[in-house]
């Protein structure tokens, strides 16, 4: 699969400290966050993936062909809000080290470890901070200025759109069916 990011722009874009060591994000947790967090906003309900905003965007990204409009919702939402997601997924094993010698938690002569109530609330801090920019990227999407620049993106199937969470658990579900009106060629709810 291909990086909609590097490790390099997530370090820029979330860590406080930019001379973490870019080896340290790992190219698959740039997948999975991609995967866990970006991909249901954006190919949620499709039969196809192929016919997602989500694969296009990959798809242009792997072949250099990015769109204006593409190029846009990459740089200026995808990026911000998969940085923070990835330093959600990353942040756990930053902590500990996996070693021949079983997990070792890093030492330094000039700082100490953060505490679990620390690192849940870095993490909760790092994910609310990804959600409010996918919030953000989506509502840029479906802002009426923007309306048939992304035409495989259904705000209707927007799992963003469809549920409601509160501390993590799904309160409601809402289903939404895509139906296409020809006589304006617009995707309604």
């Amino acid at each position: 699969m291909a990086q909609l990011t590097t490790a390099s722009e997530v370090i820029t874009k979330a860590f406080t400290n930019l001379n973490t060591d870019p080896t340290l994000v790992k190219d698959s947790y740039i997948e999975t966050a991609q995967i866990r967090h970006i991909k249901p906003i954006l190919a949620n309900g499709v039969v196809k993936l192929s016919d997602s905003l989500y694969q296009e965007i990959v798809d242009q990204n792997n072949t250099a062909t990015l769109t204006a409009d593409s190029l846009i919702l990459l740089d200026d939402y995808i990026k911000p809000a998969l940085a923070f997601f990835v330093l959600f997924e990353v942040l756990p094993h930053l902590h500990v080290n996996t070693t021949s010698a079983g997990l070792q938690l890093p030492s330094s002569d000039f700082s100490s470890t953060a505490s679990d109530a620390q690192r849940a609330l870095i993490r909760k801090d790092a994910i609310d901070k990804g959600n409010s920019l996918v919030d953000k990227m989506t509502e840029f999407i479906e802002d009426e200025s923007n309306e048939g620049k992304y035409p495989k993106y259904y705000a209707s199937r927007n799992v963003s759109n469809t549920t409601t969470m509160n501390g993590g658990l799904v309160i409601s579900a809402k289903k939404f069916v895509r139906i296409d009106d020809d006589s304006t060629g617009k995707n309604v709810i």
